[in-house]
């Protein structure tokens, strides 16, 4: 009677394992180091946590910042009055030396539209930066999304070596209690053991592998150490729970190409390029400039002076026009430049999306092949085999086997699931984020204004 307990219990493992992996994805929870104030209770509590404070986001918006001052300083400029003074000095063979004296205030008057069009690449550069901003969000956002997807990927597999080792302990039994009435021999327990030792060595291996990704983690997200937390990826915080299904391949490039905060900033400086040129034509014809004097010399009769009041208009003449025109080809080309790394890029960005909607519909197909069919079938296989182990036809190689097969799939389809989960992740990011709309995925604005605060 007790045999029979032991094969049930061996039974109902095998079919526990089967049910774990098809159904969701139970991790082990996650320990990590916390400041003491950072509480995750979902996944985008990680993403906002990586955003605040990240100095690769700090960089990114000073820059936006140092653009969006250049460009109130050229809007609030005009060019300064000058102030001059002379002094003129008679010879000693005048007829009546003496001191001159000139003075002189005069003002360069713009023409109209000229601060606009100076203003004008500052403003596109801050637009260019304001983009790269985004960029870099998503960048981070990414990385923190494929630790988070790596770690659950990690658990679980520990989670199926422990279902694992659970059912190698009922098999365990199992044999021991047949080798009592020599239906078995030591040596089935003997490898029976072994595999179950090695099955221990692989679980330190994974759990090393997922502490170096806790601990990248941890400098993702500006972590100290020392502060234990625990975090379950259970229900809607399962990072691998993710959508089945993309968009077609032509609504995703459709995306990347309106959306991609990188082609738009490569876009913005092209644009930079062609709004330098334009000031050079436009400063081809410069204002006038206007002055104001007053002069007193010497008179022709000793003991008189004359004075005077000075009206001076200047204008200078583009006589010399071929610098001008080579400073305005030379923005031209520079805007071609930059308009030809865009297409590159926009190039390699559709690449890049191809890419991963053939990883996502090459593993979506493995993945249900494998719950359908190999997964029930090896489960099948496995009770099969211990009921020829029970009535001593079996062979507990073969057992071994099979449950060794099971793990692997079991392990292939977690793996699968990380791997689309890791594909539509990167395909978010490819299309400036238009596969996730929730808050968390775009900039959050409460950032930027976090931000800002730091130095008003």
């Amino acid at each position: 009677m007790k045999r029979v307990n032991a094969v049930g219990r061996a039974r109902r493992g095998l079919v526990g394992c089967v049910v774990a992996v098809m159904s969701t994805v139970l991790c082990l929870p996650v320990v990590l180091a916390a400041d003491g104030d950072f509480a995750p209770q979902t996944l985008a509590d990680y993403e906002r946590q990586a955003l605040k404070n990240h100095p690769s986001l700090q960089a990114s918006y000073e820059n936006w910042r140092a653009a969006k001052l250049e460009r109130e300083a050229i809007g609030a400029g005009y060019p300064q009055p000058t102030l001059s003074y002379g002094l003129e000095a008679g010879t000693f063979w005048t007829t009546n030396p003496g001191l001159g004296h000139t003075v002189m205030l005069s003002q360069e008057i713009l023409l109209p539209g000229r601060r606009a069009a100076w203003a004008r690449p500052a403003e596109l550069r801050g637009e260019a930066e304001q983009a790269r901003l985004v960029a870099t969000t998503h960048t981070i956002l990414l990385n923190v999304r494929t630790s988070l997807i790596e770690i659950a990927r990690l658990n679980h597999h520990l989670e199926i070596f422990e279902k694992q080792q659970g059912v190698f302990s009922e098999a365990l039994n199992v044999v021991e209690a047949l080798m009592a009435t020599g239906q078995t021999s030591y040596a089935d327990v003997l490898r029976l053991s072994l595999s179950s030792e090695v099955l221990k060595d692989r679980v330190d291996t994974v759990r090393r592998e997922r502490d170096e990704i806790l601990a990248s983690l941890r400098v993702q997200l500006g972590l100290p150490e020392g502060t234990a937390l625990e975090f379950d990826f259970r229900g809607e915080n399962d990072p691998l729970a993710v959508p089945v299904e993309v968009p077609e391949l032509k609504v995703l490039l459709e995306m990347m190409a309106a959306e991609h905060p990188e082609l738009r900033a490569l876009e913005l400086e092209a644009q930079v390029e062609l709004a330098q040129g334009e000031i050079v034509e436009k400063d081809r014809w410069q204002g006038p400039t206007v002055g104001v004097g007053y002069m007193n010399m010497p008179g022709m009769i000793e003991g008189e002076r004359d004075d005077a009041v000075m009206l001076e208009v200047s204008l200078p003449l583009p006589v010399f026009g071929r610098q001008i025109s080579l400073e305005t080809e030379k923005h031209e080309a520079a805007g071609q430049s930059v308009r030809a790394q865009r297409a590159a890029l926009q190039r390699e960005l559709a690449q890049g999306i191809e890419s991963s909607v053939l990883q996502i519909q090459e593993r979506q197909t493995r993945l249900r092949r494998y719950q359908k069919e190999l997964i029930p079938m090896v489960g099948d296989v496995s009770e099969r085999l211990l009921a020829d182990i029970e009535i001593g036809r079996g062979q507990v190689t073969d057992f071994q086997l099979v449950l060794q097969q099971q793990l692997d799939l079991e392990m292939m389809l977690v793996d699968l699931q990380a791997d689309i989960a890791i594909q539509r992740a990167n395909l978010n990011a490819l299309t400036g984020g238009q596969l996730e709309a929730s808050g968390a995925r775009a900039f959050p604005a409460v950032e930027m204004k976090a931000m800002r605060g730091n130095h008003e």
